[in-house]
């Protein structure tokens, strides 16, 4: 059964990367994992911790338009 979910870009380049690692991982497993540890929120976007962290590179994801809730947060 394939549902074709759409998953946020941070999860896509995470899973390109992983599973050069480990072939049989599959998206919701980083989804979770990215979660599980803090790199993302539900929603997909980067969390304070790994920002603070230099984890996501804050800039290239701003020029892609990825950051929309920092964005506003930072204009109130």
């Amino acid at each position: 059964m394939d549902f074709n979910i759409k998953y946020p870009t941070l999860v896509e380049q995470s899973y390109e990367f992983m599973k050069q690692l480990k072939p049989d991982l599959t998206k919701q497993e980083v989804y979770l994992l990215l979660v599980e540890n803090n790199m993302i929120d539900e929603d997909g976007h980067p969390t304070e911790f790994a920002i603070e962290n230099h984890l996501v590179d804050v800039e290239l994801l701003k020029k892609h338009g990825i950051l929309p809730l920092i964005e506003r947060e930072d204009n109130n």
